[in-house]
């Protein structure tokens, strides 16, 4: 396979919410809730209700890793689970850091204009 191949490669990655505790050094102070992943709703509710315990929201949107073959996706808005996670944070009028990971264009301006 041809993943198994660079699994190795190169340093060690970090999510982003590994990034993020490394750099701030907020492990005491912040929590990952999946409340979507690239195209089903995963733990929405779980990640509303961790809204309470914290100031600020830091929102990772985007698409899975891939190799750009013509036609692989057919809109360039981003899938519906991903829209409704963050319009639903979005919603709550809570400070959020939006992080788009990709590697073409999508439609996100109304997410970016509701965004800090």
């Amino acid at each position: 396979d041809i993943e198994d191949y660079f699994k190795n490669f190169g340093r060690a990655k970090l999510t982003v919410y590994e990034a993020i505790k490394n750099k701030l050094t907020l492990a005491d102070n912040s929590e990952y809730v999946e409340g979507a992943d690239f195209y089903n709703i995963k733990d929405l509710d779980d990640a509303v209700n961790a809204l309470d315990n914290y100031d600020y929201i830091v929102l990772c949107i985007g698409e899975p890793t891939y190799t750009e073959t013509p036609g692989n996706i057919y809109d360039l808005n981003l899938p519906e689970a991903q829209l409704k996670l963050a319009n639903t944070l979005l919603d709550k009028n809570k400070p959020l850091i939006l992080v788009y990971l990709g590697g073409r264009p999508r439609i996100i301006t109304e997410l970016v204009e509701r965004a800090q």
